[in-house]
């Protein structure tokens, strides 16, 4: 038997209470600050909903501080902050540091610390017990929500032991964030280094793209009215777009006939082109592999098709993900609002470093290495992260009494 298991035979066997948050407390949240109160520089800290949880671009002063402070509500060190519009939900766990927040944006529950703990609050908070509000033009929560929300209330020890496990699995996740955060930078540093030439070493050739990608293997996406959104169709021959260069996924959400393929035949993607988003997040780079969809790329998408002969298109990929080969090919964007990869005189005359095969295998393989460890992190994190959410949800549900 458990601790948890012992605890409730012991302290509740015959089931949990579960209570609305208006039984336990009442939604509070900071004095409004008007906008002249604040400054861009200044002694205190003042969070709006856009840069909650994050770092502060307003200020107020001292002396406006401590009135408020004084006169008004003001969270408890340990109090759980709840973002009520933005990121609905959101909590922060105030740290008792000196800051102001955004009235009825930025709220907490001012609740009997005898009957509920803050931080076994927190965990019920993440599996969003409210309903949220999306009468008006932008959704959130009002008071009413917060306070209607129902959670289960077992005794005190209960919520303790329920604490200590599930801040286990978060201190473990954390761990393996930033362990994933510092090999995704030491990847970057040494993509880089592998990937920086001298251009007067004699074993590098520089030549432009377009000798390696021929006349026809600069690829634009369909313009103008050739791809209407009226014609796609549920299945078919997909689409690809710009989120499958972003994000390098294979999820479609459109696809066309195939009549209107034939005449759109020449926008067909093969193994081992790359395709790269034009706008938007410009210059984000896929692979086409083997067991991909054939499929025709969107307007906001090229293809580069490279004579694998003289380079491959890993290596070219990886090139391109560098500081260097990135700066080189958004020189060839334009637009003032939003660049565009819309030269393509000036996108495939970017100059392009030509190693011997053996040599680009060489780099291709130091760098699949981690980036395979990379992955090995997030797969053992998206593992975490469902042990957690199972536990979690297993913790904090109970037999009602």
């Amino acid at each position: 038997m458990s601790k948890i298991e012992q605890l409730i035979q012991e302290l509740c066997p015959g089931g949990v209470e579960y209570s609305k948050l208006r039984d336990i407390g009442k939604v509070c949240m900071c004095k409004r600050i008007m906008k002249e109160q604040t400054s861009s520089s200044g002694d205190v800290p003042f969070y709006k909903i856009g840069t909650f949880g994050g770092n502060a671009d307003a200020f107020i002063s001292q002396d406006l501080f401590d009135t408020y402070k004084g006169k008004y509500s003001y969270p408890q060190k340990g109090d759980v902050l709840i973002s009520a519009a933005g990121t609905i939900g959101r909590t922060i766990v105030f740290d008792g540091e000196p800051a102001y927040f955004q009235d009825s944006n930025i709220v907490w529950l001012k609740h009997d610390g005898s009957k509920v703990l803050n931080s076994y609050l927190r965990y019920c908070y993440s599996l969003n017990p409210w309903a949220v509000s999306t009468g008006g033009t932008v959704a959130r929560l009002y008071n009413d929500n917060i306070l209607n929300a129902i959670i289960p209330l077992p005794p005190l020890p209960i919520q303790q032991e329920i604490v200590r496990i599930l801040d286990t699995f978060t201190e473990a996740q954390a761990n393996l964030e930033q362990e994933l955060e510092l090999r995704k930078k030491q990847y970057e540093y040494y993509r880089n280094q592998l990937l920086t030439f001298d251009e007067n070493d004699p074993s590098v050739k520089w030549i432009r793209l377009e000798d390696v990608v021929g006349k026809k293997g600069y690829i634009r996406g369909p313009f103008g009215s050739a791809l209407k959104r009226g014609e796609m169709k549920p299945s078919g021959i997909p689409v690809y777009e710009q989120q499958h260069a972003i994000y390098d996924n294979r999820i479609f959400r459109f696809y066309i006939d195939k009549e209107k393929y034939g005449k759109l035949e020449r926008f067909t993607v093969k193994p081992n082109d790359l395709i790269i988003s034009c706008s938007g997040t410009v210059g984000e780079v896929s692979i086409i592999k083997e067991n991909d969809e054939i499929g025709i790329i969107s307007q906001a998408l090229l293809i580069l098709r490279p004579d694998v002969n003289l380079i491959l298109s890993e290596f070219l990929r990886h090139y391109l993900k560098t500081e260097r080969g990135r700066n080189s090919l958004l020189e060839g964007a334009a637009g003032s609002a939003q660049i565009n990869l819309a030269k393509r005189e000036t996108v495939i005359n970017m100059q392009l470093p030509l190693l011997s095969i053996n040599d680009q295998k060489k780099i291709i393989t130091i760098i699949e290495q981690f980036e395979s460890a990379i992955q090995t992190l997030e797969e053992e994190l998206a593992l975490r992260k469902k042990q957690y959410e199972y536990y979690r949800e297993k913790l904090l549900t109970f037999k009602s009494n």
